[in-house]
C-alpha cells in the first residue's frame, strides 16, 4: 500500500550501483578512525581492531557485507554507554546544565557506519543528489563558502534595491524527530539501495 505522502503515478528511479564492500575500503575506513576513541559497552578501542585486522579483516569483511545485503545493524553495535561530561568554564556545576552526556558506541559499530557513510557522501555528490546550497557535511565545502554564497545573495538583493530578509533555526533534537516514512521515501527517489536505509 502506497504511503499517504507518496503519489503513486511518481516513478522510482532505478537503485544506484552498490557494490559488496571490500576488505580495502573497511581497512581504510579503519586506518583513518581515531586509535585513541574511549571505547563502548564492548570495551574494543579501535586500536585493537587496528591490530587485529590482519587476522580478522576478511571475516569482519564478510560480516559487513551480510550486515549490508541483510539490511540489518547488529543491537549490539547500536549499544552506547552514557558517560557525563563537565562542560569547561560553567560557573556552577550543581545544575544539569553545566554537564552534557556523550554516547560511547561499539567501535565496531562505528566502523561500519563509516564505510556506509563513505560510500553515500560519494553517491551523494557523483550523482548531484545534493543541493548546491548544501555546505554542511561534505567533502570539500566549508563555512566560509556558505558565507560567501549569502553574502553574494544579500548584494544581488541589495543591487536590485531590494529587501533581504534571513531567519536561522538551530532545532534541538531534530535528528531524533525525522519522519522515517518520508526519509525513507525521499531516499528511495534518490536511488538509494534498500539495504542502507532499514
Amino acid at each position: 500500500m502506497d504511503q499517504p505522502h507518496e503519489d503513486p503515478r511518481a516513478q522510482v528511479p532505478p537503485e544506484l550501483p552498490w557494490p559488496p564492500v571490500t576488505e580495502l575500503e573497511i581497512r581504510r575506513s579503519l586506518k583513518t578512525a581515531k586509535s585513541s576513541t574511549a571505547p563502548g559497552e564492548d570495551g574494543l578501542p579501535t586500536l585493537v581492531w587496528k591490530h587485529l585486522w590482519k587476522h580478522l579483516g576478511k571475516l569482519i569483511t564478510r560480516i559487513f557485507t551480510a550486515s549490508i545485503d541483510l539490511g540489518h545493524h547488529p543491537k549490539r553495535w547500536r549499544g552506547a554507554k552514557i558517560v557525563v561530561l563537565r562542560k569547561p568554564g560553567k560557573p556552577d556545576y550543581s545544575v544539569p546544565g553545566a554537564y552534557r552526556p556523550i554516547s560511547l558506541l561499539n567501535t565496531l559499530g562505528k566502523l561500519l557506519e563509516a564505510v556506509i557513510a563513505r560510500r553515500l557522501s560519494y553517491l551523494a555528490e557523483k550523482h548531484g543528489l545534493l543541493p548546491d546550497t548544501q555546505f554542511g557535511g561534505r567533502p570539500g565545502r566549508t563555512t566560509e563558502q556558505a558565507l560567501l554564497v549569502l553574502s553574494n545573495a544579500v548584494d544581488q538583493a541589495w543591487y536590485k534595491l531590494g529587501v533581504v530578509t534571513l531567519i536561522a533555526f538551530d532545532q534541538k533534537g531534530a535528528f531524533n524527530g525525522v519522519n522515517k516514512i518520508s526519509l525513507d521515501a525521499r531516499l528511495r527517489a534518490k536511488g538509494i539501495p534498500a539495504a542502507t536505509r532499514k
